[in-house]
């Protein structure tokens, strides 16, 4: 027990240490915040871009390596925990501190409109595949999801000229930087070389925590399904709640942290969960799009209610009720029993 609890603690704060979404690094001469060189010397969507991949970056690597240790259930628990931590977790944080600055949130509304619609879209794909799916046998739910894979990159294609060309001009303005820089930021070889070797101890960690979950199943009350649905989510998402102090200080705009929030969900629905299936495919083991019921359910209320709540302008009260609703969902799943026990 001893050693599984040093290695899950080291596993913890490795991933805390590799932050590839907002921490400033230190230096002597200036401090160097990877994301934000990239988005001064991007364009300013493009930037907004890499910022959410790299961010993603630790959902994708935990995701993969627990799909090669042939733990489907947890995949999909994991999926689902991530864009849930995201729409209540870290957009409830995020409003409730701009919202302790700032009386009123506003939020362009043609922009805010767009994101709703495309991250209930991309979300109500895998629900609408879960409700479909949840009485087919395994060969139809096998053969289906391994179609849905191939063309659900189509749509977040899509979905990118839509953001990056054609309708650029709408998000702009939201991730603008200030003018003022007070230092030159650095190279973007060096930028992405950096952020590349973050990827890979970011690999080398989670690998680890992988690795620790299942002596931790037997030595806690913990489900595999509460582990997989907010425990991993919450470790993987430390640097970005450990970010949230940016809202406060004013390094971060409220309408920036809406869009990250967006494309976050939009990029796991989208891509990573589509991708996954495909490795699945390669490798040999069954990965598929049919969610289970009760995961589907949550994840439908948390778009849902993100839905309503983002109108073009929001408040602090807006990010007490996100994180009420994950606090009850997380209460609710640590009493079930394993839900991926079937």
């Amino acid at each position: 027990m001893a050693d599984l609890d040093k290695t899950e603690s080291e596993s913890i704060i490795i991933i805390d240490d590799v932050d590839l979404s907002t921490k400033e690094i230190k230096t002597q001469k200036s401090d160097f915040n990877p994301n934000v060189d990239i988005q001064i010397q991007l364009t300013e969507t493009l930037g907004g871009f890499f910022h959410v991949t790299f961010g993603n970056s630790v959902d994708f690597i935990l995701a993969t390596i627990t799909l090669k240790q042939g733990e489907i259930g947890m995949v999909h628990s994991y999926l689902f925990g991530s864009i849930i931590s995201s729409l209540l977790l870290i957009l409830g944080l995020k409003c409730l501190i701009f919202g302790i600055k700032v009386r009123d949130l506003p939020y362009p509304d043609t922009t805010a409109k767009v994101d709703a619609s495309l991250m209930t879209l991309s979300s109500s794909l895998l629900v609408v595949f879960g409700a479909l799916m949840h009485n087919s046998n395994s060969a139809t739910i096998l053969k289906f999801s391994r179609c849905a894979a191939l063309l659900m990159p189509l749509i977040y294609v899509f979905y990118l000229i839509f953001k990056l060309k054609t309708h650029r001009y709408l998000y702009i303005k939201i991730y603008e930087q200030p003018k003022k820089q007070n230092n030159k930021p650095f190279s973007l070889p060096l930028v992405f070389l950096f952020l590349i070797i973050l990827v890979v101890l970011s690999g080398l960690s989670a690998d680890m925590l992988v690795n620790s979950i299942e002596g931790l199943v037997k030595v806690s009350v913990m489900s595999r399904s509460f582990i997989g649905l907010f425990l991993l989510p919450i470790v993987a998402k430390v640097p970005e709640i450990h970010s949230v102090k940016e809202c406060y200080f004013g390094k971060q705009k409220f309408p920036e942290a809406i869009c990250e929030v967006s494309d976050t969900c939009v990029q796991i629905s989208l891509f990573i969960a589509p991708f996954l299936v495909i490795l699945g495919w390669i490798i040999g083991k069954p990965m598929t799009l049919a969610f289970n019921l009760v995961e589907t359910i949550a994840l439908f209320l948390s778009v849902y209610l993100t839905s309503i709540l983002v109108q073009g302008k929001s408040n602090w009260l807006t990010g007490v009720l996100r994180l009420a609703i994950f606090a009850i969902m997380g209460m609710v799943f640590f009493s079930f029993t394993d839900i991926n026990a079937n």
